[in-house]
């Protein structure tokens, strides 16, 4: 499939896909958000990384607050992006009520130098992702913004990086179409499981 073909499916699959979500009852949306939350502590590069990469919750996204707040009680340092310009910085949060709203109303950290994400040689922080579609393969279409593809390419040796997805955001059957920018996840999370795809495995 050449690379018009891919941006064409993507485009698709990516409208399709929200307008599910979109229509997904806050309830249910919620109940598989706890779901997640509670996977989510039960993976092993998670409870052992000193950091967690999150994001705010926009729209009809699974919930993240949960996630974050149980990062925050576990001593994790945490850091949501902030979209300035073409790229994305992360800086550190000690609350969620430290959020404003920033680049299409998303809540995002206010800036600040000594509060941005830094590694260590060695260390490897942990990521929650965002996106719209999601495969049984680590396939993942995100918004078609590509911040996280950018941010991927430069950090992604230091990252464990995981999806977390609603049931309704999943491919039953087929494949995402991946582009070489594309990065594979290396874990899914949902409510009814986690998958494992590997830190080397590609599609």
């Amino acid at each position: 499939m050449d690379r018009e073909s891919i941006i064409a499916e993507k485009r698709k699959l990516r409208r399709q896909i929200l307008t599910i979500r979109d229509q997904m009852p806050e309830e249910d949306r919620y109940r598989e958000s706890e779901e997640i939350r509670r996977r989510l502590r039960g993976v092993k590069e998670y409870s052992m990384s000193g950091k967690l990469l999150a994001y705010a919750n926009f729209g009809s996204e699974l919930f993240t607050e949960g996630i974050i707040e149980d990062a925050l009680a576990d001593g994790k340092e945490v850091y949501l992006p902030r979209v300035m310009g073409e790229q994305m910085r992360f800086y550190r949060i000690c609350s969620v009520s430290e959020l404003v709203k920033g680049y299409k109303g998303i809540r995002e950290p206010e800036p600040s130098e000594d509060k941005a994400l830094g590694f260590l040689d060695g260390e490897k922080a942990f990521m929650l992702l965002p996106g719209v579609v999601f495969d049984k393969k680590g396939g993942r279409i995100g918004y078609g913004k590509g911040f996280y593809d950018r941010f991927l390419q430069k950090y992604h040796e230091k990252l464990t990086v995981c999806g977390a997805a609603l049931g309704c955001q999943i491919l039953d059957q087929g494949t995402v179409p991946m582009e070489e920018t594309d990065f594979p996840l290396e874990y899914l999370l949902f409510a009814k499981g986690c998958l494992n795809f590997g830190a080397s495995h590609t599609l």
